[in-house]
């Protein structure tokens, strides 16, 4: 599987956009500023989003991203997320207030955007792949993403600090040909890692000595 990275950094500015990947040329992980580096032609292509959470640096194009390609397509972006994340789009961003709400626009019949719930474990189809989301360590409801493609495995781990559950959890997949693990802060800033949940250099190499990779 051939990951694009188009962005991957919690702020924005230069050569450092916010999270996003793009799987195929149809179907990303977040929605971060990383997005904008897509083409509008190839922004019309996409057809699923799999968002791991709310936080502003996955999600911050997603409201102009929709603004780009209504009107251009005649089948709903599907943006998968856990309900609470949902729930926050809902609330927060598609409000008339911060945006339009466009799963309602341009029509309540055939809205911009189809929201998805996800649950944990729970294995679902994203055309030719099998996604089966992992529950995270965040501050927030946070998933990561086993995903298949014929005899290739993928493990996204998304925004999370050191958990023994979640190296379990992850150890009773088979194992992976790629493997994709955050890292937010150099060990001089353990504690603000800890604060907010991500891992560190030191907590990055314990994390994958654990692996059994």
């Amino acid at each position: 599987m051939n990951l694009h990275v188009l962005g991957c950094s919690g702020g924005i500015g230069g050569s450092t956009p916010s999270t996003c990947v793009q799987l195929t040329p149809n179907i990303l992980i977040d929605a971060g500023s990383g997005l904008e580096q897509l083409s509008l032609d190839a922004m019309r292509q996409v057809d699923h989003i799999l968002l791991t959470h709310a936080h502003m640096d996955h999600i911050s194009a997603l409201a102009t991203f929709l603004s780009n390609v209504i009107g251009y397509r005649e089948q709903a972006v599907r943006v998968y997320a856990q309900p609470a994340t949902l729930e926050v789009l809902r609330k927060h961003i598609f409000n008339w207030q911060v945006w339009p709400d466009f799963t309602v626009l341009p029509n309540v019949e055939q809205p911009i955007i189809d929201m998805v719930p996800l649950q944990p474990g729970k294995t679902f189809a994203v055309e030719n792949l099998q996604v089966t989301p992992i529950t995270m360590d965040h501050t927030v409801p946070t998933v990561g993403f086993s995903i298949r493609i014929d005899d290739h495995h993928l493990i996204y781990c998304a925004d999370t600090t050191y958990n023994a559950n979640l190296i379990d959890a992850l150890n009773q997949l088979p194992p992976a040909d790629q493997l994709v693990i955050e890292c937010s802060f150099p060990q001089s800033q353990h504690e603000m890692a800890m604060l907010s949940k991500h891992l560190t250099t030191e907590l990055l190499k314990r994390f994958i000595d654990q692996l059994q990779y």
